[in-house]
């Protein structure tokens, strides 16, 4: 992807922040719409990926060694899985 404009990251930043304030004030009503959680939700990932993040609902891979140890940790204990 070519470099952002940072006008355009902008106004995408300020979108995210408007969605967010508007899922506060249906909550302070005990109201909740769940498409505007979505669009909410994918404004922020536009965001972290054009800021050279991972998207916020996509998982950060655990190393090897640690999963290992969870399983090693697991079968020491007699845990199943």
């Amino acid at each position: 992807m070519s470099t952002i404009p940072p006008d355009a990251l902008f106004a995408v930043k300020t979108a995210w922040r408007c969605l967010v304030d508007a899922q506060y004030r249906l909550d302070e009503h005990g109201l909740e719409c769940p498409s505007l959680n979505e669009v909410q939700s994918e404004t922020a990932a536009i965001a972290a990926v054009w800021q050279g993040r991972r998207p916020p609902d996509e998982p950060e891979a655990l190393p090897a060694y640690f999963i290992e140890g969870m399983k090693e940790w697991r079968r020491r204990n007699g845990r199943s899985y």
